[in-house]
């Protein structure tokens, strides 16, 4: 098989990972195609394995109860963005009442 063509298929199949529901068969699925990768003998993608191996209950995991961060991540963003807007100023005070309202603060964009 073309040395360009196989990680591309290897990377496809990676994908229907997220297809399964039982995590029995997941977890089949995942072995083999760490297996099928070790045979390949690149070393990038042995490497990538290797890791994929080292993390794989995690991964399960998050492929089993798909929790996202993603609102945290916003209000420590906006949390940065303030203090960034803030700095300087010496009321401590007034920063930490902007920080303890941001999440009911609803912004709009004009125009």
């Amino acid at each position: 098989m073309n040395r360009f063509l196989c990680p591309y298929y290897l990377k496809e199949e990676l994908r229907q990972l997220r297809c399964f529901n039982d995590i029995k068969k997941m977890t089949a699925f995942f072995e083999d195609w760490c297996c099928r990768v070790a045979e390949i003998s690149i070393a990038l993608l042995v490497s990538l394995a290797k890791t994929f191996r080292r993390f794989r209950s995690s991964m399960m995991n998050a492929w089993t109860y798909p929790i996202s961060n993603g609102k945290i991540e916003g209000i420590n963003n906006k949390i940065g963005a303030m203090q960034c807007l803030h700095y300087g100023l010496r009321d401590f005070n007034f920063l930490s009442l902007r920080i303890l309202t941001l999440h009911r603060a609803k912004h709009s964009f004009c125009g």
